[in-house]
């Protein structure tokens, strides 16, 4: 319980610590365990950890265990090693909905969008019933290859079925949109949540920004400060470069005052980047 509140939390130096004094204690790890200090190991990329996890779960004999096997293909997945994640994916002898989601995920993430769709189509073979985790992946996808049709459809398809649009679901399908240039459905979305989160509104600003709608970027990001949500780096990048293309400096020179106030400049390179633009 307490490692697995540790990677939840995004606590994964803390977790493995955990991990590690739980076997000098002399408590052999079983599933669970290894479950959680997977994902702490995804969560902070922390690659030689999981392999030495692996190395474990084989010697227990727990490396078919499918659950067990989709934090293995997360953490691969999560560590750039799409190779290692499929050949996990690949001796697995049940493949749920879950393994499916952490490999297409991690093609996705990737930027490996033959793979991801060549997944899609093993799964659908393959009857695998989507959860939430697979339609925030599909609509990525479909909104990195500008599929504005299979992405309606499957918007269709969500709201056919009577899942529920959660946070997860709302943001993705904004991200589909904008990056497909349909930013009029992006928005009514968006206006559809009660209380939209900070990545919510990244995604509906740097779809503005991106698509040349700077006004709209502008005033999206006005509107955000009204409603006391406070902006992140991400947020900031896609101002300054919603600034740079209209050459509105006043605004920009703002923006420069927050970030000195908040110690940030000095931490990204990014933001640093976007400042000099």
């Amino acid at each position: 319980a307490m490692i697995a509140g540790f990677a939840a939390h995004g606590l994964g130096i803390e977790a493995l610590e955990l991990f590690k004094m739980m076997q000098e204690s002399g408590f052999v790890p079983n599933a669970v365990t290894f479950l959680c200090a997977l994902r702490a190991c995804s969560c902070i990329e922390a690659l030689e950890e999981g392999m030495f996890l692996h190395d474990q779960i084989n010697r227990l004999g727990l490396q078919s265990d499918e659950v067990v096997g989709s934090a293995l293909i997360d953490m691969y997945a999560k560590c750039s090693l799409l190779l290692d994640a499929k050949s996990v994916f690949d001796k697995l002898l049940v493949r749920d909905i879950v393994s499916w989601s952490s490999i297409t995920t991690g093609y996705v993430d990737s930027g490996q969008s033959e793979e991801a769709l060549k997944c899609l189509q093993h799964m659908e073979e393959d009857g695998a019933q989507t959860n939430v985790s697979m339609y925030v992946c599909i609509l990525k996808l479909y909104g990195i290859i500008g599929d504005l049709q299979k992405g309606q459809l499957l918007h269709s398809d969500i709201i056919g079925r009577g899942d529920e649009i959660n946070q997860q679901v709302a943001t993705a399908l904004i991200g589909m949109y904008a990056n497909c240039g349909s930013l009029v459905e992006a928005r009514k979305i968006f206006n559809k949540v009660t209380e939209p989160d900070l990545v919510m509104w990244n995604t509906l600003i740097r779809g503005y920004a991106e698509q040349g709608l700077i006004d709209e970027a502008l005033k999206y990001f006005r509107k955000m400060k009204d409603e006391e949500v406070c902006p992140n780096t991400i947020t900031y990048i896609c101002i300054l470069k919603a600034c740079g293309i209209v050459g509105s400096l006043e605004i920009g020179e703002d923006i420069d005052a927050e970030v000195r106030n908040q110690g940030l400049l000095q931490k990204d390179v990014i933001l640093g980047t976007a400042f000099v633009d």
